[in-house]
C-alpha cells in the first residue's frame, strides 16, 4: 500500500515562537492577557503553515507537485512496529489498512431514526465510528518509521524517546540521512539529533453525501501541540531551536489511506 507523503518547510517557526513566548512571559500583563497573547503568537506562527497543508491535499490539478508515495505493505508496517514502537501490538499493518478503509458512516444498528429514540439518547448517539486512540498512536508512529526508511534512514539512525515527568517529542534522529538534511536550509547547526513529534488523527479528509471528498480539515491544533513539545526539547537543551520536524498521519476516508505530512522547522 502507498501512503501519500507531503513535505513542508515550516522555516523558523520554533525560533519565532520561542522569542514570542519568552517576551510574553516577561511582560507585566495579567495571566488572562498572557494566555490570549500566547494563543495569538501560535496563530501568527502557524496559520500560514496550516493553510498551506490544507490547500495541498487533493489539489495537484492546481499546479501543486504530486506527493511522494511511501510504499509499505502490511508486513512492512508489522516489522517496523516490532523494531521501533514501544507499545507494539500484533497486526499493526492490518489495523492501518482497516482503519484507512473504514466506512465513513457507522452501521444502522448504531444510528437509529430520531423518531425511535428519546431526545436525550439521540443527542448522545454514536455519530461516527471512532478509531481507538491507542492503536491510532501506534499506527502514526509506525508510519513515521516507514517514512524515515523512505527518506534513507536505517534502523540504527533514530530512536523513540520516553522521558518520564515531561512531555518530550516522540522520536529523535541521531544520524539524519542526506535526504533529510536537504529538507532544511543549508548551514543550520544541530544535526547531531533531530527531534520529531508525531500526531495521528482519524478525522482527516472525509466524504460528502454526494460521494465527493470534503476539504482537508485544519491541523492547527496538532501543529500547536507538536511545536509546544518540540520547544520543551530545545528548552531542556538550553540552546536555540535546531532542526526539528512535526509528522502528522491523517486518515483520508475518500482515498482510503493515511495522508502523511512531514513539516520541517527550526
Amino acid at each position: 500500500m502507498g501512503y501519500p507523503l507531503y513535505i513542508f518547510d515550516g522555516g523558523a517557526v520554533l525560533s519565532t515562537l520561542q522569542s514570542a513566548l519568552a517576551a510574553i512571559a516577561a511582560s507585566n500583563r495579567t495571566a488572562d492577557e498572557k494566555k490570549d497573547d500566547r494563543n495569538d503568537a501560535y496563530h501568527q506562527a502557524l496559520d500560514d503553515l496550516n493553510t498551506t497543508i490544507q490547500s495541498r491535499v487533493g489539489n495537484q490539478s492546481l499546479g501543486h507537485p504530486k506527493p511522494r508515495q511511501v510504499a509499505a505493505l502490511s508486513a512492512d508496517l508489522d516489522r517496523f512496529a516490532q523494531l521501533h514502537v514501544d507499545q507494539w501490538l500484533e497486526g499493526v499493518g492490518n489495523h492501518a489498512s482497516v482503519y484507512a478503509n473504514e466506512a465513513y458512516a457507522p452501521p444502522g444498528s448504531i444510528v437509529t431514526p430520531t423518531a425511535a429514540m428519546p431526545g436525550r439518547i439521540w443527542k448522545n448517539k454514536a455519530g461516527l465510528k471512532s478509531v481507538n486512540k491507542g492503536m491510532l498512536g501506534v499506527i502514526g508512529e509506525t508510519l513515521l518509521v516507514a517514512t524515515l526508511h523512505h527518506l534513507g534512514h536505517s534502523r540504527d539512525d533514530f530512536v523513540q524517546l520516553r522521558i518520564r515527568g515531561t512531555r518530550f517529542p516522540d522520536f529523535a534522529i541521531i544520524a539524519p540521512s542526506q535526504e533529510m538534511v536537504d529538507c532544511f536550509p543549508p548551514g543550520l547547526p544541530g544535526y547531531g539529533y533531530l527531534p520529531i513529534e508525531i500526531k495521528a488523527t482519524s478525522r482527516g479528509r472525509g466524504v460528502r453525501a454526494d460521494g465527493t471528498p470534503s476539504p482537508q480539515p485544519t491541523e492547527f491544533g496538532r501543529l500547536k501541540e507538536a511545536t509546544t513539545q518540540l520547544l520543551s526539547f530545545w528548552d531542556d537543551a538550553a540552546v536555540n531551536p535546531g532542526p526539528s520536524a512535526v509528522f502528522i498521519a491523517s486518515r483520508d476516508m475518500q482515498a482510503q489511506t493515511f495522508n502523511l505530512f512531514l513539516v520541517t522547522m527550526y
